[in-house]
């Protein structure tokens, strides 16, 4: 598979010339072609995959087509804040590069990790009193918004704020003011997440209404 995708690379950049290519040293065996045939738009950057994004967005802005090839972990992971600040979102010069819609998804794919959203300012604090010394790689996500009332928390993180026969509506965080707010009227079960990883999924099955629909409102964008 991967034999046919180079090949079709050195197609590709044969035949189009706003074609760019950019290595960081994997695959330079079978992409050796596309060098030789213009080496003015090839280039191996070394083992630095960030640069090699920024060089590919750099092609981009000049009309370029560019193609960055090397491993998935190299390519995706190690480089994820330059796809998404520099190469992927349009209007990031309007403030994408302070937004961080996956941190939280990230983290749920290292095993152990804990990540709590606190809702209020005391929340916070105690969020990383509880973290300090817990034992766990604990990540404490606070935000410049916030919930203008204190509730009591559930332990586990998961709280019932309200009961009702519709949906389950789970806000996480500093949501829950405003999801409260946009529920005025609404028969609607509302949870409040404060700790999102591990999700304490007894007590959503226990806590959630009877309704097979759940809504999580999120502060991640």
């Amino acid at each position: 598979m991967r034999d046919a995708a180079c090949a079709a690379i050195v197609d590709v950049f044969r035949d189009d010339e706003r074609a760019a290519l950019v290595l960081a040293d994997i695959g330079l065996d079978r992409l050796a072609p596309a060098f030789e045939h213009d080496p003015a738009r090839a280039v191996n950057v070394g083992i630095m995959e960030q640069t090699a994004v920024g060089v590919a967005a750099g092609f981009a802005l000049e009309g370029f087509r560019p193609i960055v090839h090397t491993l998935a972990p190299f390519l995706v992971e190690r480089p994820l804040e330059q796809l998404s600040a520099g190469a992927s979102y349009d209007y990031s010069e309007y403030g994408m590069t302070h937004h961080a819609p996956g941190d939280v998804a990230a983290l749920a794919t290292i095993p152990g990790f804990e990540a709590v959203v606190p809702g209020t300012a005391r929340e916070a604090g105690d969020a990383v009193r509880r973290a300090h010394g817990n034992g766990r790689a604990t990540y404490v996500r606070t935000s410049i918004s916030e919930n203008g009332f204190e509730h009591e928390l559930a332990a586990g993180g998961l709280t019932r704020v309200r009961a009702g026969g519709g949906p389950t509506v789970i806000a996480v965080g500093p949501m829950l003011g405003r999801t409260l707010e946009a529920l005025t009227g609404r028969d609607a079960t509302v949870l409040y997440a404060t700790t999102v990883l591990p999700l304490d999924a007894t007590a959503l099955a226990t806590l959630a209404a009877p309704a097979p629909e759940i809504v999580v409102v999120e502060p991640f964008y």
